[in-house]
């Protein structure tokens, strides 16, 4: 760079200059927010199938133990769905949960685990 005094004096130096880029920290932070915001819905999206695939299995099973071949679950989406079962299960009698819990339970208990035969089954 050079000046000039405006007497017919010059002086000559040489500056650096550094321009920094602020926004490449931010567009960094964006880009690792983005992929990990793509990860997330690939994540519910695959849990929302899970959901589905309940549903349908369920629904199923509950329109041939029925014969209604129209049964359908009551809910606007898959996850209000598995909730309507959810609270339909845990108003069942005493009786079918006994049934439904001992449906659960690992093969390792067995039927009868308690010793008796409660003669629900079918």
């Amino acid at each position: 760079m050079t000046v000039d005094d405006g007497f017919g004096g010059t002086a000559t130096a040489t500056v650096s200059v550094v321009v920094s880029d602020a926004t490449a920290g931010l567009q960094a932070q964006i880009a690792q927010l983005t992929a990990q915001l793509a990860e997330a819905q690939q994540q519910l999206a695959a849990a929302g199938q899970v959901a589905t695939n309940a549903v349908s299995v369920i629904q199923n099973s509950l329109r041939t133990t029925t014969h209604d071949r129209s049964f359908t679950v009551p809910g606007a989406t898959p996850d209000a769905q598995l909730q309507a079962i959810v609270q339909a299960v845990l108003h069942l009698q005493r009786h079918c949960l006994e049934d439904l819990c001992e449906a659960l339970r690992p093969p390792s208990h067995g039927h009868g685990h308690d010793g008796h035969d409660h003669g629900h089954g079918g």
